[in-house]
């Protein structure tokens, strides 16, 4: 019985958040009350205000939530043994969630994009920001780092500041959908990143970039 109480108070906290997203993503944090959730999820304030203190309480589950997704995304690809087959596979699972084409991830993209604006003015969500870059940061940054060690990306690179141009393109592409949903495409988008990888990454048995042949002397 027991079970059953756990896994019917986490649907119900988490029918709270999807209503507090749909109200987030239509007309954002300051201007979505705690009726607007109530009315949305169709529940009564003592079964909301059993979960969450008050809507800062749920713009911050939502953030963490986004963040607890990163984190297994990035578990899962960065495992991979060869480390560049892992940041490929890091860029095709942030593709496929990116372009979501759910109404559910079309809504999760504006909200996130709010959950930035609001990093600027909030103590607690600006560190929820950062924690999620810095998880994201790090593990990109010790790809970089292995596949320096094996000769496949040159040490030119400041592993840390090529993590961090690697972040600032998957940013800039959630703002750009979030602007415009028709801004690019899941397999356009994909193309041109796994073709800027191939252009860092090296074949140490040719000495060349990767996906390129050695022009002769």
């Amino acid at each position: 019985m027991p079970k059953v109480d756990d896994a019917h108070r986490e649907a119900r906290r988490q029918q709270v958040l999807d209503a507090a997203i749909a109200c987030f993503a239509r007309t954002g944090f300051h201007q979505t009350s705690m009726a607007d959730i109530l009315q949305e999820a169709g529940l009564s304030a003592g079964a909301v205000y059993s979960y969450f203190s008050g809507k800062d309480e749920i713009i911050a589950a939502v953030a963490e939530s986004r963040h607890r997704q990163e984190a297994q995304l990035n578990a899962a690809a960065t495992a991979h043994a060869d480390p560049i087959e892992a940041l490929h596979r890091l860029a095709r699972a942030y593709a496929g969630w990116m372009f979501d084409p759910s109404a559910a991830g079309k809504l999760r993209r504006r909200v996130g994009v709010q959950s930035w604006a609001e990093a600027l003015h909030s103590p607690e969500i600006r560190a929820q920001v950062l924690r999620g870059l810095s998880a994201a940061k790090d593990a990109l940054g010790a790809l970089i780092r292995r596949a320096q060690a094996d000769g496949r990306i040159a040490a030119a690179f400041d592993p840390e500041a090529l993590a961090r141009a690697m972040v600032a393109l998957f940013q800039g592409f959630v703002l750009q959908l979030a602007w415009d949903e028709q801004a690019a495409d899941r397999d356009t988008h994909l193309a041109a990143v796994e073709g800027l990888l191939a252009a860092i990454t090296r074949d140490p048995r040719r000495g060349a970039a990767h996906g390129r042949e050695r022009r002769p002397h």
